[in-house]
């Protein structure tokens, strides 16, 4: 393996080492904007009318978020589950 080639590793490897994975819930709310919200972050959202400028002002939203609140022990996210059931009607009081 020649040095360039060594190098284009090493970097590879620190990239790998310094990147962060982030779990980014988005909801499309009534005026129609998509809604991101940062599970292991609370209070980190952004909103954008695509998808791909909401994932830009995620990352703003992220690196902002990260620069103040670095020492945050935040929440591990294991995943989504989702629940179906009847809801069961209770008498009314009246």
């Amino acid at each position: 393996m020649d040095d360039l080639n060594i190098i284009k590793v090493f970097i590879l490897f620190l990239i790998t080492i310094i990147m962060e994975e982030f779990n980014i819930v988005i909801e499309r709310g009534e005026d129609e904007y998509y809604i991101g919200s940062v599970v292991e972050l609370p209070g980190c959202h952004s909103q954008a009318k695509s998808i791909d400028k909401l994932m830009e002002r995620m990352k703003e939203a992220i690196e902002l978020y990260l620069e103040v609140e670095r020492d945050i022990k935040s929440p591990q996210f294991i995943g989504i589950q989702k629940l179906r059931f009847k809801p069961v009607k209770l008498p009314s009081s009246a």
